[in-house]
């Protein structure tokens, strides 16, 4: 499995206008409706960088049909065994991929989930959250709440599978086929996946990747489009 990172603290416009030209005009269409610019920059970042991975892993720049499961997990149809999953939070967006079904999420650190842990976590990850004091009891319930929603994206089930219905913690204890694995991310972040491969690799990306890459060109058309 390999973790692509990107960090777009250093995004502008110029380099936004580039990207946003090398997406399909739906694309284009959604960014620019949104109303904070980071959201719009994490959004096409995000449209890029799935086909930069999809690039890397199969060597062609042929355009591939992104579709969703009944629960809106997103997948790719006419690649065997690419398997990925998408997160952005903040200055962050991340990308899981391999072979096998996985999940991803990054959130940005909080201090004030003492209602979402009491009303969403269960009795094992609520003794480990409340165990700590200050600062660590706020890292931990960030921490459990990145496992949570790597879960549910791994399991490919949506909103459809609530977070008080399953304990991580206990999950943990009990043995399940998936793992978990944290890290912590620069600038306050918590980054969690869940899947089955055990071999991972983190790669950083840039912006400056995703433009030599939008710039790239086969049978003299666009590649996104």
């Amino acid at each position: 499995m390999i973790i692509k990172c990107l960090n777009i603290r250093n995004m502008d416009e110029d380099k936004y206008r580039i990207l946003w030209n090398a997406v399909p005009e739906e694309k284009k269409r959604s960014a620019e409706k949104f109303y904070h610019k980071e959201d719009a920059y994490r959004s096409i970042c995000a449209e890029i960088l799935i086909r930069f991975c999809i690039h890397e892993t199969t060597g062609t720049l042929s355009f591939f049909d992104m579709k969703r499961n009944a629960y809106g997990k997103p997948y790719i149809s006419g690649i065997e065994d690419f398997c990925f999953n998408l997160s952005h939070a903040g200055e962050w967006v991340v990308i899981a991929y391999g072979r096998k079904e996985v999940g991803i999420d990054v959130e940005m650190m909080r201090t004030d989930m003492t209602g979402i842990v009491n009303s969403c976590y269960g009795k094992s990850e609520k003794a480990y959250i409340f165990s700590a004091e200050g600062r660590e009891k706020d890292e931990r319930a960030i921490e459990i709440w990145t496992m949570k929603e790597s879960y549910v994206k791994y399991r490919g089930m949506g909103l459809s599978l609530e977070f008080d219905s399953f304990d991580v913690k206990e999950m943990e204890k009990n043995g399940i086929p998936c793992f978990f694995r944290t890290w912590r991310l620069p600038g306050g972040y918590y980054m969690t996946v869940c899947g089955e491969e055990t071999d991972i690799r983190i790669e950083q990306a840039s912006p400056e990747d995703l433009i030599r890459f939008a710039g790239l060109k086969d049978d003299k058309e666009l590649i996104l489009e």
